[in-house]
C-alpha cells in the first residue's frame, strides 16, 4: 500500500453510516484539488486534511470573508435558484414511467446537481477559517457583543417572524412571493418543498400570532442594543447564515426520503441490485445499462490524494484504519475549541451525525436540559439544539452551525472535541467547562 503519514493531517470531522455511494458523488469537484482522506470502518466514516494545505485554504478563506463575499453570494444564489427549479419537479415525477435512458440521465442529473452544491458548500467548511478565527481574536470581536445574530438574522425564526405577520394579513400575492423566499425551510425536516397552498393552509394553524411577533421583536431590540460591529463580524454573521441555506438544500439530497433515493430505489428495482451503498455511483448507472459489474467490498477503506484517488480497501486498508481511529483507553476529559463561553453541569444525550439516525426519534428522547452530544449540529438537529443546557460536538469553528446557535441561546458550547462520541454514552454526567474549552467526565 502507498505510504500515508497520517500524523501530518488533522481529523476534521466524523460521520456515521456513509455509504461509499454517497463518498463516491460527494469526493468531486475542490476536495479533490486538495490533499485530504477518508478512512472507514464498518459505520465509522472520517475525514482529514493534511495541515499545511489547511493554512493554505485558511489563507483563501480569510480573502473570501474580507474581499469575495458579494460574489460568493452571487454565485450561491444562481446556483439556489437552480434548485429552485429543480427540485419541485423531481417531487412531481414519477421515474417508473421513465426509460431506463431517461433515468440514467435524471440520476446523472442529480448527481452532477448535488456536487455543484457541495463546491458552494466547500467554502463554508470550517477548515477554511482558521486565520477568520485568529484575526477576530487578534481584532477583540470574538464575543457575543459582535457575532450574535438576532432572531430576524436567523432564516428559521425570521420565516416564523414573516409567517406569523402574514397570517394577520396576507394577499395571494404575498403568500406566493414568501413560499417562494422559502421554499427550502422544511427541507432540514425531510419535508416537501414549500408551496402556496401548503403556505396558507399552515398559515391557519398560528395561533397567538402577535405574542410570537413580540417576543421576536424584543429579542431583535435586545440583540441590536448591545451588539457592537465590525465588517469582519458581519461576514461571519453572513457566512454562518450562508451555510445554514446551503446546507438545507444539500440535506434535501441526503436525510430522509430524498431526492437521490427517489431514482435510486426505481433503479434498484430495475436492476434486481438490492443495495447499492457499497457502488461508486458510476458503477450505478452501468449497472442500469445492463453491464455487469463486480464490485469489491468495501466496508473498510482508505481513499484520498496519497494513492492518485485510488481507495485502498479490505485487509489491505484495516491496519492503517486502526491506527487512524484509535485512541487512549479510559480517556474521560476533552479538549476542544470555545463555540460560546460559559460553565455546565449535566446529563449526555447523544445524537449521532448519522445519516440513517431517525432524527425526530431522538429529539424526541432528548430532555430539556441535557448536554448534546454529536459530531456536528446542523439545520436538522434545531430542535435538539434547543432542548439543550449546553453543546459539545466533534468537528466545528467559527462559523459552525453549533458555535452559532448556542450564541443565540446563550448557552455553553465546546466544539471540534474529535472524540466526543467514542467518549461518551447516553446518561453520562458531564461538566462542560467553555471557559476553557474543556469537556470532563464526571
Amino acid at each position: 500500500m502507498p505510504r500515508l503519514d497520517h500524523e501530518k493531517y488533522d481529523f476534521l470531522w466524523k460521520v456515521d453510516n456513509i455509504s461509499f455511494l454517497f463518498t463516491s458523488y460527494w469526493l468531486h469537484g475542490l476536495y479533490r484539488k486538495i490533499d485530504c482522506f477518508i478512512a472507514c470502518k464498518g459505520s465509522d466514516w472520517s475525514f482529514y486534511i493534511e495541515k499545511e494545505e489547511r493554512a493554505r485554504l485558511s489563507k483563501q478563506g480569510l480573502k473570501l470573508f474580507e474581499e469575495e463575499l458579494k460574489p460568493f453570494k452571487k454565485e450561491m444564489g444562481v446556483v439556489l435558484a437552480e434548485a429552485d427549479k429543480l427540485f419541485p419537479e423531481i417531487e412531481a415525477c414519477d421515474p417508473r414511467t421513465f426509460s431506463d435512458e431517461r433515468l440514467a440521465d435524471a440520476f446523472k442529473q442529480l448527481v452532477v446537481f448535488a456536487q455543484r452544491l457541495w463546491e458552494l458548500f466547500f467554502h463554508t467548511e470550517y477548515f477554511n477559517h482558521d486565520l477568520v478565527q485568529e484575526k477576530a481574536e487578534t481584532l477583540g470581536i470574538i464575543g457575543n457583543e459582535y457575532l450574535t445574530s438576532s432572531p430576524k438574522e436567523v432564516i428559521q425564526s425570521k420565516e416564523r417572524y414573516e409567517r406569523c405577520k402574514l397570517s394577520l394579513h396576507s394577499t395571494p400575492e404575498a403568500i406566493k412571493k414568501h413560499a417562494k423566499k422559502y421554499s427550502f425551510i422544511k427541507y432540514n425536516e425531510s419535508g416537501p418543498t414549500l408551496t402556496p397552498q401548503m403556505l396558507t393552509e399552515e398559515l391557519a394553524t398560528i395561533t397567538s400570532p402577535e405574542k410570537i411577533i413580540d417576543e421576536i421583536d424584543a429579542k431583535h431590540d435586545a440583540v441590536i442594543a448591545k451588539r457592537k460591529e465590525h465588517p469582519l463580524a458581519t461576514a461571519i454573521r453572513e457566512m454562518a447564515e450562508l451555510k445554514f441555506i446551503v446546507r438545507s438544500y444539500i440535506n434535501k439530497l441526503w436525510f430522509g426520503n430524498n431526492l437521490m433515493k427517489r431514482y435510486l430505489d426505481e433503479i434498484q428495482k430495475r436492476t434486481g441490485i438490492q443495495n447499492f451503498d457499497n457502488y461508486d455511483w458510476h458503477e450505478v448507472l452501468r449497472a442500469l445499462k445492463g453491464e455487469k459489474v463486480d464490485v469489491p467490498k468495501r466496508d473498510v477503506y482508505v481513499w484520498g490524494k496519497f494513492n492518485d484517488w485510488e481507495p485502498v480497501i479490505g485487509e489491505e486498508a484495516r491496519p492503517l484504519v486502526d491506527q487512524i481511529m484509535s485512541i487512549k483507553p479510559g480517556q474521560t476529559t476533552m479538549t476542544g475549541m470555545i463555540g460560546n463561553r460559559g460553565t455546565y453541569t449535566g446529563t449526555v444525550k447523544i445524537i449521532p451525525f448519522d445519516v440513517e439516525a431517525d432524527l425526530p426519534s431522538l429529539i424526541a428522547e432528548m430532555k430539556q436540559g441535557q448536554v448534546l452530544v454529536t459530531g456536528s449540529t446542523g439545520p436538522e438537529m434545531i430542535k435538539a439544539c434547543h432542548k439543550a443546557g449546553a453543546i459539545v460536538t466533534e468537528e466545528g469553528g467559527i462559523c459552525s452551525h453549533a458555535a452559532i446557535v448556542s450564541r443565540e441561546l446563550g448557552i455553553p458550547c465546546v466544539i471540534r472535541t474529535e472524540i466526543a462520541t467514542r467518549i461518551l454514552k447516553d446518561g453520562d454526567r458531564v461538566e462542560v467547562d467553555a471557559e476553557r474549552g474543556i469537556v470532563r467526565k464526571l
